[in-house]
């Protein structure tokens, strides 16, 4: 595949994973794709998990979508710069809605294999998220014993 196609290919994935179409993952994704998540400190996912997780993300805001800001392709990789933006209408994680609008900008790095995504990279900025829902964070800590 070419750099271009893999853009294309890039682009389709995250416009349409932001509709909510969760069949883009079984297409454009190979079987043994492994995402890699920077949520909790450093999640792998794999098909499945994704699912789940947009499926979560469009429960409490119905109305996501992801815009592609700009994309980088180099050898088998292609870098995609995007926006995710929605309003908080629906149960989210346990809370309820708060009809707060959101914009959280999402980096994302994606490895090719042929004509679909193998692995990827996914930077989404949760905080910003929870600070434009209004919610007050507060660091936990755990004390350790030697």
């Amino acid at each position: 595949m070419s750099i271009e196609e893999n853009k294309k290919i890039a682009i389709e994935f995250t416009e349409r994973l932001g509709q909510g179409d969760n069949s883009v993952i079984d297409e454009l994704l190979t079987e043994d794709y492994v995402g890699h998540a920077f949520t909790k400190g450093y999640e792998t996912i794999d098909k499945q998990l994704l699912k789940q997780t947009n499926d979560v993300g469009h429960k409490g805001f119905p109305d996501y979508s992801m815009t592609v800001d700009d994309v980088i392709g180099e050898g088998d990789k292609v870098f995609v710069l995007s926006t995710r933006r929605g309003i908080n209408t629906g149960e989210f994680l346990g809370r309820p809605p708060t009809g707060k609008y959101v914009e959280i900008p999402r980096l994302a790095l994606y490895r090719f294999e042929g004509e679909k995504i193998a692995e990827g990279w996914i930077l989404d900025n949760y905080l910003s998220q929870w600070q434009q829902l209004g919610y007050t964070l507060t660091l936990q800590t755990q004390e350790t014993t030697k």
